[in-house]
Parts: structure tokens; sequence; C-alpha cells
């Protein structure tokens, strides 16, 4: 009955502000709709989500409207906004995640809203290495973040972020561009009754405690403290996980490349079992019933004493506070999971750019941040180091000094960067997958599944291939038959029962073969970085423009190669070797005669005695040069006739001597004095 009518206060206290506000509203004239999208917070119920809503919208709407009173270009915007369900898991398999991600895409894709409020695991899901399969499945993009959200760096100056943590603002980026500006953050905390002994003892001692010795101090009293926790929300199961895991190991790259490694190694099964060992111990051996807890029916528990600790974020405190004697501690180790949010701009809006950029700047403001925390209780994104340096920092931490001190004293633990490996797939589908697998192990006490689900998330798989790895050798045994066959082929060509199924095209057809069965297999394990890479060949390959200059080019080449060897070959040779020719008369000769150059040795032959002319023809012309210099063009001449006329003569003996001895028959000798067209 306390907690019914403390929240019954609580929400009645809301409803009369929000109607009292909502009676000194203005009317909008000639407004610019501005659409925005968000999620809907954890405690739906407790919140009353309605009012909350209404509330949000009209405290973002007056204080937008007086701080432009003076603006003529900004005083007639108006915010309308429309939110995301946020509802925790009641079974193994939540498909919230997926949907609400779709919804996002489809929505910024048409233009339907044009500003949104997004959480970090939300934002650049599909930015990855390693691409998903899903993502270009149903969304019909690997990264359509960047098609969708507006790049905002020739908008802003970095010189206006300086306020903001730097690590939030790294996180707003895609390869050193800007598209997200933070808007505010929030970590875990655990709320407990200040006035108990016992719990005050455990909350000085935190900052060296560990999940399993927090809970093991909860039972070993002659009464055991009870303990309950929600971990019903995708986040907060991994949150919890990751939390726990950090207890006992490092999981940054600072400290270990490897660190991946503990959740699929030799001890990723001894640490998934003592997680599950400390569940039901809390749990007094109910696993099911922290994992599909709601917040609100935890807080219930709380505000009833029927929990020791209440683990919540630090933005609860605005509905924690209406409870006496509570305060919040950062859960052991001080390690606490932390979540950002972003503004992000629709790319595809049909809002002037400049505009809804000035209007973003006011929401992420300092003032604008401060304002939020003043009636929502959220925390803004400042760079809490600078607190004795921006008075404006300074002066939240005085207000608020509970969440400063937190801050600097935390161990910030960053769930998205802890699976964001060299070979990790996007965001999505660890979001999407790991924590129902996560469920399902906790239930069944069963870690057969979700180990190979880490390992596939850091791995790529080129060993252990198993029935992928006796196919590989029959692929293999398969091809090495095939080019033995292209062997014998070509080794036994002229052969007539081969001739007669032209050999070369038979092992073109082969080779073609083999070439569609590689491209298959690329798609196959074992993966490497080379068959990544040489896969990128195939790829042009099978395009119609690549088929089309394949054929020309074979064309080209077949067409100059045929006419060299026909006609070009036989008239080079004719040219080079004879310089005269005696016309006769061509009808007595049968064309049937004039056999191709290769037979008796003739095509060699005639090479051989262009070198010597190219030879003899040029040392000549070296030794007129050396002696005739006081008379060069005189002699020259006189040399280049004498010579010319030797050579001739040369020829006219050489082609004697070859049709005397039966090298050239008639006909032959005939074409060749024809296609020189030189007399003596």
């Amino acid at each position: 009955m306390y907690y019914y009518s403390v929240m019954n206060d609580y929400i009645k206290e809301k409803e009369y502000e929000v109607l009292g506000k909502c009676l000194i509203i203005s009317v909008y004239a000639e407004t610019i709709d501005i659409k925005v999208l968000m999620k809907e917070p954890d405690m739906s119920i407790v919140m009353n989500i309605d009012e909350w809503m209404q509330e949000y919208e009209y405290l973002i709407n007056n204080y937008f409207k007086e701080n432009n009173l003076d603006n003529t270009d900004l005083n007639d915007i108006k915010f309308s906004f429309d939110f995301l369900p946020n509802t925790p898991a009641n079974s193994t398999y939540n498909l919230e995640y997926f949907e609400n991600t779709y919804f996002i895409v489809e929505n910024f894709k048409s233009a339907t809203y044009d500003l949104m409020i997004i959480d970090e695991r939300t934002l650049f899901n599909d930015i990855a290495f390693m691409e998903t399969g899903y993502l270009s499945y149903y969304f019909g993009s690997h990264k359509y973040s960047t098609e969708i959200y507006l790049n905002l760096s020739k908008y802003i100056k970095s010189e206006a972020l300086q306020f903001h943590d730097k690590k939030i603002i790294e996180d707003g980026k895609v390869d050193g561009d800007l598209y997200a500006l933070p808007y505010e953050m929030d970590f875990d905390v655990l709320y407990y009754y200040n006035n108990d002994r016992k719990t005050n003892q455990l909350v000085s001692d935190m900052k060296s405690l560990n999940w399993e010795e927090l809970v093991s101090s909860l039972q070993e009293e002659t009464e055991p403290y009870p303990l309950k926790m929600s971990i019903a929300f995708d986040d907060d199961l991994l949150n919890f996980f990751m939390e726990y895991t950090s207890n006992y190991y490092y999981l940054k790259k600072e400290y270990d490349s490897n660190y991946f490694k503990i959740f699929y190694n030799d001890t990723a099964e001894g640490l998934l079992n003592s997680f599950f060992n400390l569940i039901m111990d809390y749990t007094e051996d109910d696993v099911e019933d922290t994992l599909f807890s709601t917040q609100d029916e935890v807080l219930l528990h709380f505000i009833n004493g029927e929990t020791t600790f209440f683990r919540g974020k630090a933005s609860y405190a605005d509905i924690v506070s209406k409870i006496p004697d509570v305060s919040s501690t950062l859960p052991p180790k001080y390690i606490s999971a932390k979540y950002n949010k972003y503004l992000v701009f629709n790319k595809h809006s049909e809002i002037d750019k400049d505009l809804l950029i000035e209007i973003a700047q006011q929401l992420t403001s300092k003032d604008g941040q401060l304002n939020r925390a003043k009636h929502f209780h959220s925390i803004p994104t400042f760079d809490f180091t600078l607190r004795n340096e921006d008075e404006e920092i300074q002066s939240y931490c005085q207000d608020h000094s509970d969440i400063c001190e937190k801050i600097e004293l935390m161990n910030p633990l960053y769930i998205k960067d802890i699976f964001n490996t060299k070979s990790s797939p996007s965001f999505f589908k660890v979001e999407y997958i790991v924590p129902d697998d996560l469920r399902i192990a906790l239930i069944y006490n069963d870690t057969s599944e979700i180990i190979p689900i880490f390992k596939n998330i850091n791995e790529v798989i080129t060993s252990d291939l198993g029935f992928f790895g006796i196919l590989s050798y029959l692929v293999i045994s398969f091809f090495t038959i095939l080019f033995f066959i292209i062997y014998f082929v070509y080794k036994y060509q002229a052969h007539p029962y081969l001739k007669v199924i032209s050999p070369m095209f038979c092992i073109l057809i082969i080779i073609g073969f083999v070439y569609n069965m590689i491209k298959i297999l690329s798609d196959l394990p074992p993966f490497s970085i080379v068959k990544v890479m040489t896969y990128l060949l195939w790829i042009p390959l099978g395009s119609l423009s690549c088929i089309l200059l394949f054929v020309i080019l074979f064309i080209c080449f077949v067409t100059f190669a045929c006419i060299y060897a026909l006609i070009g070959s036989r008239v080079l040779t004719i040219i080079l070797t004879s310089p005269e020719y005696d016309v006769v008369n061509t009808n007595k000769y049968d064309l049937k005669n004039f056999v191709p150059l290769k037979p008796m040795g003739r095509y060699r032959s005639l090479i051989k005695y262009i070198k010597e002319l190219t030879s003899f023809s040029s040392s000549k012309h070296e030794f007129s040069k050396a002696n005739n210099e006081s008379n060069k063009e005189l002699t020259s001449s006189s040399f280049s006739k004498s010579e010319f006329s030797k050579t001739n003569n040369e020829s006219s003996n050489y082609f004697n001597i070859l049709s005397d001895n039966g090298a050239y028959t008639e006909p032959e000798y005939f074409i060749i004095s024809l296609l020189l067209g030189f007399k003596n």
C-alpha cells in the first residue's frame, strides 16, 4: 500500500503540472512542425507513460519557444514526438530490437521524421569491418546509417562541441565525420536504504567487492538479505553479464588485445557457469524470475522491503527520490555500464538543413541539457574534467554533487566497444542474437549454444571445418582429375578420335567449368584475407559489360592472328627476301600447290637469310661512313646503288639456288616475284 500511495502522489503531482501548463500553452500560427522520434523510458507503468510523453513534448516546445522569442526564424517551431516501444522480454525470443531498427530505417528513408533521439546501441549498429547478411536482406544495404543520417561535419565546427565528453563525441562519428550530436547520458547504479547498518557496510566496501562477494555477504546473515533484479531488457542483461565479467577480467584492448577470447576459450564454460550460479543464489533457484521481471515490478519489491538493492539507472533518481531514506551507489568494483544518447538528422528531411542544424544545436547545448536535467533528471554529456574551469558545469555539479562524484569514481564500461573487435560483425547482429541465446543458456544451464556464438563474433573460422573439410578433399580430387584430362587431351589432340570433337574447345569448356566451381567455392570456408581479395576478381567477370569486352577483344585477337598467320607472315617474308620479280602468266598455275612455308625448312631458311642481309647492309653502311667522310653525299649515293645492285644479284642467285635444289616450286617462285614488285 505504501508503494501505491507514493506513486499516486507522484502521478497526481505530474498531472496537475501538465494540466496547468497546457492551459497557458499558446496556439501556433503557421508553425513549422518538426517530427521527432525517440524511445520510451524503461518504467512505463510507474512513470505513467502517456502523461510523461505529453509533459516531455510540452517542456521541449516551451523551452524552445522561450529561448527564441526574439528570433523570428525559430519562434514558430513546433516539435511533435513519436515514441518507439520499449517493452521487456517475456520469452527467450525478443524481436523488439529488430522491429525498432526496421522502423527507423524505413521511416527515415521515407522522410517521416526530421530528427531522432537514439541510443548508442542502435546508432551505427550496421557499421563494422565484417558485413552482415541480415542487413542487406532486411534493410537493402550493409551500411544504411550513412544513407539516412545527415553528415554534420560541414555544418558544425569542432570548437562548438568542446564542452561534451570526448569519448561521446567520437562515438558519434564514422570515419572521422560527425553524424550525431551528444544529447544525454546515463549509467547503472544500485539504490539502497541508508538506514540499515549491514547495507551501509556493504556500500562502504563496494569498490573492493565483486558481485559474488556482494551476494554471499547478503546471504551469510542469520536472516538473509533478499536481492531481486530485473534483466528482462536486452541492454540490462548484457550490462549485468559484462559488469560481472569485468570483476574478474579486463575487457579493454589497452590491457589485453585478445580479451574477447575469454568468452569461448577454456575459461568460457567456467565463466558462464559461475554467472548462472550467481543468479541461482540471489533468485533462490528461480532464474526466470529475474530474466522476465520488469523494472516496475522490482521497484515495487524495493519499496516493500523485499530486496536490499534496486539495480537501475542514475536517471531514475527523479522517481526514487520520492521514497524516503534512499541513496545510491555504484555497482561492485565501481564498474558501471554507460548509456549515451544522440540527436541525429534525417538526410531526406524536407526541412531546410541549416534550420535543423540551428534547432539541434539549441537542444544539445549546455542550456538545453541543463533544462532537461532540471525537469527529467537526465544527465548532461558534459566533459566533467572541466568542472573547475566551466561555470555551467560547476553549477550543475553543485546541484547534483552525487552524480558528479559517481562519474568521477566510476570505471565506465562501454558494451558496444567490447563487441567491437577486428573481425566482429555489426552490433545489430550482436544485440539481435546474443541476449536471446544468453537467456536460453541461463534457463537451461546449457553453454553449448552460446559459446560458439561468441567465437563466431570474434573469429573468422579457417580451421575445424568439419563437413566442409571432407567436401574440400572431394573437390580437390575432382579438380585433379579434370586437370589430368586437360593434359591428355592436349597431348593426344592429333588423334582421330579426339580431333573430330575439337580438342581445344573441349579444353576451354573444362576450364570454364572449373572457373565456375572455384567461384562457388569462394563463398564457402575456409576463409582468408587472400581469398577475400581474390574473390573481388569474380565480381566484374560476371557482368555483361565485361563479357562484351572479352568477346570484342577475342574477335580482334583471332582476326589479327588469322590475318598474320595466313597472309601477313608470307607477304612479310617474301618482301624481305625477294627484292625483285618477273611478271609471268599466272593462269597455268594451280593454287593448291601453294603450301605453307613450314615444310622443307623454307620458313627458317628465309628468316636466316633476312638476318644475314640485315647484318651485311649494316656493316657496309658503317664502312662507307668511315672511309668517305670528305665526300659524304656522293659516296653514300653510289654506295647505296652498288649495294642495292649487289643485294639484288645475291637475292636472285639465292632464289635460283633454292629453285634448283627444289626448295621452291615454280609457282611459288612466281608468287614471290609477283608480290615484291621489283625488276632488275
